[in-house]
């Protein structure tokens, strides 16, 4: 399904686990360990935008379940995930 009001950011890009081969997006000074659904729900209320959390597999890794969040398109994508990350870093430091 298409979401035309939002952009699709996966868990794994700010899991500080993953390399950035296997899917971090961000720098590891923006990665927090085991990233939560609610953690991107109050970075995006910090960011006053509209965030919605869905449970997904991602291509890449069929056999784990983690999620994905829909959230409002404000800026480009890789400027959204740079202010995610660092809303998330602000609220989980690790």
């Amino acid at each position: 399904m298409k979401e035309s009001w939002g952009y699709r950011v996966w868990a794994d890009y700010f899991n500080l686990g993953l390399s950035r081969k296997d899917g971090r997006k961000v720098p590891k000074s923006l990665a927090v360990n085991s990233p939560t659904p609610n953690t991107f729900i109050e970075a995006a209320k910090r960011l006053g935008i509209r965030a919605e959390v869905v449970q997904a597999k991602h291509p890449k890794r069929p056999t784990k379940q983690t999620f994905y969040v829909l959230v409002e398109k404000k800026w480009n994508k890789q400027e959204l995930i740079r202010r995610l990350g660092m809303a998330i870093k602000g609220l989980n430091p690790s």
